[in-house]
């Protein structure tokens, strides 16, 4: 398995932090900070400082099957990924196969993000017949249903 670049976006409305600023130390300070003190055995990784205007996050998950040394792979690799892409930005998100990666300069933790979002469609076939899936599909609906 790769841990393959699938798309990024950069916060061009949070505009950039100039070399040297506090906001700059901080995103910093919260990306060495994150390998530290997480074994990223959880897949999921929260870091901020500061409180509105001069308020820094990083956001990092992984995908559900990569923890431990894939996860902390993959965090290395989207904070190289992300820097690059959109340098001195105060925002800004990546996707890789395994995981992704989130700068913000506004809190948003609690809160659902219907912006920024990727999507990516699977050209296999569902199933090898449509009534197998609409059988499997209605199946799962009624299970959910039913715990609901």
């Amino acid at each position: 398995m790769t841990n393959a670049y699938l798309h990024h976006k950069c916060y061009v409305t949070q505009g950039k932090y100039k070399p040297g600023s506090q906001d700059e130390k901080d995103l910093n300070k919260i990306i060495r900070s994150i390998p530290m003190y997480s074994n990223f055995s959880i897949g999921f990784e929260y870091m901020a400082f500061g409180k509105d205007p001069d308020f820094v996050s990083v956001i990092h998950q992984c995908r559900g099957d990569s923890y431990g040394p894939k996860c902390r792979s993959c965090y290395a690799t989207a904070v190289s990924g992300l820097q690059r892409r959109c340098p001195r930005n105060k925002g800004g998100i990546i996707w890789y196969d395994h995981c992704f990666l989130k700068f913000n300069a506004v809190e948003s933790l609690e809160k659902i993000d219907y912006d920024n979002n990727f999507c990516m469609s699977n050209a296999k076939n569902v199933s090898s017949t449509k009534q197998s899936f609409e059988r499997k599909w209605v199946r799962l609906l009624g299970d959910l249903a039913t715990k609901a």
